[in-house]
């Protein structure tokens, strides 16, 4: 633990991620594997990072981008509440 409170990933649970990543179904390759364990790093170590990167991207969006992200998003989620098991 941090002295300002935060838990860092220790190498067994940084393991266990990468051996469950590298398990995923579709498989994924080497690098989307670091790749992902990189952002969790990055992500456990200054949460609010990713929000603020995320904002910055979603403000270069034009209108057209953001109208597409947004029915693509409530696409995914219809998708999601059909495949519920009943």
């Amino acid at each position: 633990m941090r002295y300002d409170g935060t838990v860092i990933l220790q190498p067994p649970q940084l393991a266990a991620l990468r051996q469950s990543l590298e398990a995923a179904n579709p498989p994924l390759s080497s690098r989307e594997v670091e790749d992902l364990l990189r952002a969790v790093r990055r992500q456990h170590e200054d949460p609010d990072e990713h929000d603020r990167s995320l904002i910055s991207e979603r403000l270069a969006w034009s209108p057209d981008e953001r109208l597409q992200a947004l029915q693509s998003f409530l696409g995914f989620v219809e998708q999601a509440r059909d495949s519920r098991e009943p």
